[in-house]
Order: structure tokens, then sequence, then C-alpha cells
């Protein structure tokens, strides 16, 4: 059975999440008598290469960042062999879970989403030159207000040596990320990654949650990586699932996943203009024909099944 640290100043209640290097518990923090998320750094993950600098990272990210999308953290922690570090409890989904229940979600709070990552992500690079790299349902958050908040930095980089939060984590030949909404730089393992990477990443997350279906579906993770690279590879347009998306809203995804990044929107304002636009009824340019894209554009109409 799981067990957390043992902190004198925290009583812990449940886990609340799970991901590839970490738990996250729900606890209660006597000292300040409210309720706190704190994220345990898994046995494991310590023992791997680059695992405790990661987590140390994204803590300290977290601590530096200061926006009403993105969680907040506090700084790593160690208590009894255990690395740990306290983030604001948010009372919500996560977008997976509601995927699981809704299947998918209708392009007008698809709009949302993105129009909170963009002004959050906007703010992270702007400020701090700081790149998520792992954008994806799971790691998007609606607290009880609505507010979407951004989860798990972890494998967040800073591309500025020296400036808060953190370094660059990964390495040429190193792939970090979740398949189905990696970059095609990103596969690549190029060290300078910038804003556009995650653009893409959230047109692969906006695809999945408005056609509920991710990029390249069916495939292994393998294929999946191929696919993101192959500049003939695409998946169906996402009207072939969700007929009633507009061609101003397919057009926005088309920008944000261009396999080329000169392709794509160059900005996160650009995103978020992009997203009134949509919102407005107003037209998107789309990319100029013959431009890669990681789903096969249609001009005309898409009849497709219509998920409930």
């Amino acid at each position: 059975m799981e067990t957390p640290p043992e902190v004198p100043y925290l009583q812990f209640r449940e886990i609340c999440g799970r991901g590839g290097a970490a738990t996250v518990w729900r606890a209660w923090h006597l000292e300040l008598q409210r309720e706190v998320a704190v994220k345990v750094l898994d046995a494991d993950s310590l023992m791997q290469p680059g695992g405790l600098e990661r987590f140390q990272t994204e803590a300290r990210a977290l601590s530096c960042m200061d926006h009403p999308c993105i969680v907040k953290g506090y700084g790593a922690q160690y208590a009894n062999g255990r690395y740990f570090y306290l983030m604001d409890f948010v009372g919500g989904y996560t977008l997976g879970a509601l995927l699981k229940r809704k299947v998918r979600i209708p392009e007008v709070d698809v709009l949302l989403v993105v129009e909170s990552v963009a002004a959050a992500l906007g703010y992270a690079w702007d400020t701090f030159r700081t790149v998520h790299c792992d954008l994806k349902p799971e790691n998007l958050m609606v607290d009880r207000d609505g507010t979407v908040k951004i989860m798990d930095l972890g494998l967040a980089t800073e591309i500025i040596g020296g400036a808060t939060p953190g370094a660059v984590l990964s390495e040429p030949d190193e792939i970090v990320g979740t398949p189905p909404y990696m970059s095609p730089e990103q596969i690549y393992g190029d060290v300078e990654l910038d804003c556009r990477s995650d653009i893409y990443g959230m047109g692969a997350t906006a695809y999945h949650l408005a056609s509920g279906r991710t990029l390249f579906e069916g495939l292994s993770n393998d294929e999946v990586v191929r696919c993101h690279v192959d500049r003939s590879a695409t998946s169906p347009d996402p009207r072939y699932f969700a007929p009633r998306l507009s061609e101003p809203f397919v057009n926005m995804l088309a920008r944000m996943l261009a396999k080329d990044p000169a392709q794509r929107f160059q900005t996160w304002d650009e995103v978020a203009q992009a997203c009134e636009a949509v919102a407005a009824g107003r037209p998107v340019e789309p990319p100029p024909p013959g431009v890669p894209l990681s789903f096969a554009q249609q001009v005309a109409n898409v009849v497709g099944e219509d998920l409930k």
C-alpha cells in the first residue's frame, strides 16, 4: 500500500492523482489550516537520471509563477527520505476525466480552454521563457469556479540560462512528453524549443477535446511519434467525428498543428486573437496550400459520426 511521507504539519487524506514520476495527495496543512495538494516524487523516479532535477525544477517554476490559470506551488522539500512540494489544492476535475464522461467537448468550451492556456503560457513564455512540454487533457483542470488550471510542469524547460525558474531539461537524444500531443521538434529532441512547441501541443489537445479522438489514434506510441514528424502522415479532419465544428475553428487548429513551426501561430497572442475571431464568427486564415498538417483538412463539409 502506498504511503505518504511523514511530515509533522501535514495530515494526508487521500491520493488525488498519479503521474509517471510522482503521486499527488490531498492533505490538511495544520499550520495554515487549509487544504493543500502535496506532490511526492516516487522512489523509482528518484533513481532515474534527471528525475530529481526535473522534480525540483518543476517546484521552482511553480513557486515563481503567479497566474490565475497556473497552479501555484511552494518549493521542493525533503522529509524522511522523500522529496515533495506543496501546491494550492484545486477542487475540480481534469479535462481527461471530463472526456471519459462526455466523449468530446463543445467547440465553445474548447475555445475557453485554449484561451486560458494561451493567457497562462503566454505569461510563462514572456516572463520566464518557459515551455511546458506536456500539455494534454490530464494536465488541465477545471476548478470549482470554472477556471482552467495548468498542472504538471515536470517537463518544463527554461531556455535562457541563469534565469529563474530552472534549466533546460531535455538533451538532444532524449525524447520526453506524451506521444499524442508532442510537437515534431520536441520529438527531434531540439534543445531550442520555444512557445510554438506548446502551441502544437495545445492544438493536439484541442483536437482531442473537440473530436473525441487523439491524433493518430489506434497506433502504437512509436508509430504516433513517427506520424508527428512524417510530413505526409495525417489524422482525419476533426469534423469527421464532430460535424458541427465551425470552419474558423478547424482553420485555427490547422494553424496550430502545422508540422513546420514557421507555419504555425508564432505567439500565444496570435492564438488568443484566433480564439476571439472564432468566438465572434469571423474567419481565420488557414495555412497556405501544401503546408504539412497533422490532420487532413477538408475544405468541403465533412459528414461523419455525430457522437453524443
